[in-house]
């Protein structure tokens, strides 16, 4: 079995958490931040959210509430980054 060599413990996803919050950040901005794929900050984030020990509640909704207003905004900030490629294109 293929071990990850990136293991997302319970205080390096309280980081990655208040991070992402606090920096209205994106997940690739993050995952830069930090140096590990998007999938795990998707991951640690996700795990932040269900996690029963979680002591942090409101920090918790916090980064629920930013992940979907990111889902929701992705759509158009991908909108607005190709019409500005093909612009520079044309000029």
């Amino acid at each position: 079995m293929f071990k990850s060599k990136y293991r997302i413990g319970r205080k390096k996803r309280q980081q990655i958490a208040e991070y992402y919050v606090y920096e209205n950040s994106t997940i690739r901005k993050t995952a830069a931040h930090f140096g590990i794929p998007k999938s795990y900050v998707h991951r640690a984030l996700a795990d932040y959210r269900c996690d029963r020990y979680t002591r942090d509640t409101e920090l918790a909704h916090k980064v629920a509430e930013l992940v979907e207003k990111n889902v929701t905004e992705r759509s158009t900030r991908g909108g607005q980054s190709t019409k500005a490629k093909y612009s520079k294109k044309k000029a």
